[in-house]
């Protein structure tokens, strides 16, 4: 639960803000957290449409970093689009680095209490 939330709290802080998407602070308020009945998994999710495109990019400017497809399963093709429309926004990353960096930390924190990494 602490690195659930530490990753929530953290993408909360670094997403996008109105002047940046012209939004507001709606995609701030939309980041929340779930977990399984025993708590021992949880997730760090937004149901706004166009997160991703903030998270990676538009068109051209489209980036995923090689770590997400490690970690997370998602490919920077899945994002590239059909080429409909040609608006290029640069990544604005809020999430899955601040999930990479609090995974990294638990990994840490399990170390010191003397379990290891397979």
């Amino acid at each position: 639960m602490h690195t659930t939330e530490t990753i929530r709290r953290r993408a909360v802080q670094t997403a996008p803000t109105n002047q940046q998407v012209g939004q507001g602070p709606f995609l701030k308020t939309k980041i929340h957290t779930a977990y399984t009945p025993d708590r021992m998994n949880g997730k760090v999710y937004t149901g706004v449409k166009y997160a991703p495109y903030q998270e990676w990019g538009t068109g051209n400017k489209v980036r995923v970093p090689a770590f997400v497809k490690q970690m997370f399963g998602v490919d920077s093709m899945d994002w590239k689009g059909k080429g409909l429309r040609k608006v290029n926004l640069k990544p604005q990353p809020y999430l899955f680095e601040n999930a990479r960096v609090g995974i990294e930390e638990m990994f840490k924190r399990l170390e010191t209490m003397g379990f290891k990494r397979k």
